[in-house]
């Protein structure tokens, strides 16, 4: 067993692109997360998948506020999910 390696800090191109990749991925996140939730209002589907999906979104967003160190890769995926989670659509 070995540990993955991780992004240097001389890795600038590679932290950009996934920064970018991040940022795109977390309006498609938001997008279908809010479709989803409007379909599932309309069609009066069960709710149980709604929380569900928020206690997740819950233990993500805790689990980013301990203080250990993250990779790069992880700390640019807790920023989207916080984001994310407070609903910052617009």
């Amino acid at each position: 067993m070995s540990i993955p390696t991780q992004l240097g800090v001389a890795d600038k191109k590679m932290a950009v692109s996934i920064q970018e990749t991040t940022g795109s991925l977390e309006k498609v996140i938001n997008a279908s997360s809010t479709t989803n939730f409007v379909v599932a209002l309309f069609l009066g589907s069960s709710m149980a998948s709604l929380w569900s999906m928020i206690r997740a979104m819950q233990m993500i967003v805790l689990y980013s506020l301990l203080a250990i160190k993250f990779p790069v890769h992880a700390e640019l995926f807790f920023k989207a999910a916080i984001a994310f989670a407070a609903m910052d659509m617009f």
